[in-house]
């Protein structure tokens, strides 16, 4: 008697899931690093757009934008700026978190995410740089400078 084959055993049906189980294991961390990555050097370019608009205001009216009531948070500050843009400025960084502003009397700004986590984790020390990988520390960008970036 002749037995005709017909679909797969249920032996090679596991088999292929397991494949696909290890490859997905090993995609999707990539995946997300890679995205959190391109977040943060989006951010890094917001930023840059920040500055170079609070530059041209300063040019301009020989004083930096003021802080507003919250002078911590930028939104109050992008009426006055958006003329001097080259391009689109955001009130948050590409993690949904708020840009920070601040400037002082000395005729200096700063402005800052708090990264992915939305937390300030103070001023950086030199035991834990922020690298590319570190998508939760600050990046500052102080007077068109970057203090503290991922390098």
């Amino acid at each position: 008697m002749r037995r005709k084959d017909r679909g797969f055993s249920l032996v090679e049906l596991m088999v292929v899931l397991v494949i696909i189980g290890v490859i997905a294991a090993i995609a999707i961390p990539n995946f997300l690093d890679a995205l959190d990555r391109s977040k943060q050097r989006a951010t890094v370019a917001e930023m840059r757009n920040w500055g170079t608009a609070v530059s041209a205001y300063h040019a301009e009216q020989d004083q930096f934008p003021p802080e507003g009531p919250n002078p911590f948070i930028v939104a109050p500050v992008r009426p006055f700026l958006v003329p001097y843009a080259i391009s689109a400025l955001h009130n948050e960084d590409h993690w949904k978190n708020p840009l920070h502003y601040r400037t002082d009397l000395f005729g200096s700004y700063t402005v800052t995410s708090y990264g992915k986590d939305g937390m300030d984790t103070g001023p950086l020390d030199f035991v834990t740089p922020l690298t590319w990988q570190n998508y939760d520390g600050n990046m500052d960008l102080a007077d068109g400078v970057f203090i503290h970036a991922p390098y």
